[in-house]
């Protein structure tokens, strides 16, 4: 399918989806719930991206640190929230990409600028995955979370098929890459070199995603509590990860409607204010958009 449909598709989709939550919620309830945003919420709101990026720098050192690169950690912050605002403004989140590009810029070997966005995302989505298999059997029936799990098993499996194994390398390297595949020299031997050598530092990287994911669901309760809306923090903590998981399923835009169609659907069967949710993903979106063009912004000057 020709990209630039796929993209229409995506936009189609995602305005659609968000359409039907704010007709099914009422717009009306939406705009009270927002009206109720205090300077608390707001600070919330506001150091959410900062910290989310913190913790993407912590993970990119910890792939780095063993292979002997010489880079600053707020530069790799600085790196990491940019790549981030790029994949929140381009469709599909492919300016996430950009993370190659800004470390080739410091001289980094490109074949570790891959092996650091394959791992760090492919670590990403195991933690995500951990957490949201747990989310499934307590939110869903027992044969409706073994058919989750078994799907998002067989979406790792054949993931990992392309990174791992050289078929799967050099049917990427056949019709992606072609004669850039040059440039990408390294990429398997320092992947390969991690799981021998260092796989302390892919632990380390599994345990601060855990606390990532653990932190930001804690800031999505308290918003929760501020907005008014009575919640344990156990099934937000499940919740954030599931919602985020889902969101990387490419059928919509970056997951713009999925994940909140997802986060009001499980809210409400635990009997939370569905006007209150939509509210904070209004607010939460509305910021992420912000944040990106300002961070785009600063970095072209």
């Amino acid at each position: 399918m020709n990209k630039y449909i796929l993209r229409i598709l995506q936009s189609i989709i995602s305005l659609s989806v968000i359409a039907w939550l704010f007709s099914y919620v009422g717009t009306s309830n939406i705009y009270e719930n927002l009206l109720k945003i205090s300077l608390p919420a707001l600070l919330l709101f506001i150091i959410t991206y900062p910290l989310s990026w913190f913790f993407a720098a912590v993970n990119a050192w910890f792939i780095l640190s063993p292979l002997d690169i010489k880079i600053k950690f707020w530069e790799l912050f600085r790196i990491r929230s940019v790549s981030w605002c790029l994949g929140q403004l381009l469709p599909g989140r492919v300016g996430e990409f950009s993370l190659v590009y800004f470390l080739k810029k410091q001289n980094i070997p490109t074949g570790v600028c891959a092996v650091l966005f394959v791992l760090d995302n492919l670590l990403t989505l195991f933690t995500l995955l951990l957490i949201s298999i747990v989310g499934f059997f307590s939110f869903f029936s027992v044969l409706q979370s073994l058919q989750m799990v078994a799907i998002s098993l067989i979406i790792l499996l054949f993931i990992m098929v392309f990174i791992f194994t050289k078929f799967g390398r050099g049917l990427i390297t056949k019709y992606l890459l072609h004669k850039y595949a040059i440039f990408f020299k390294g990429f398997s031997t320092t992947l390969f070199l991690f799981f021998r050598k260092h796989y302390m530092f892919i632990l380390l990287n599994l345990l601060v995603s855990f606390l990532k994911w653990t932190i930001l669901a804690y800031l999505y309760y308290l918003l929760i509590i501020l907005f008014g809306g009575e919640v344990g923090f156990y099934p937000v903590f499940l919740i954030t990860s599931m919602s985020v998981l889902v969101s990387l399923v490419p059928i919509s835009l970056s997951g713009l409607g999925i994940r909140e169609s997802l986060a009001i659907y499980l809210y409400g069967l635990l009997g939370v204010d569905t006007a209150v949710i939509m509210a904070i993903q209004v607010i939460y979106l509305i910021f992420s958009y912000l944040f990106a063009a300002m961070a785009v912004f600063m970095h072209k000057k």
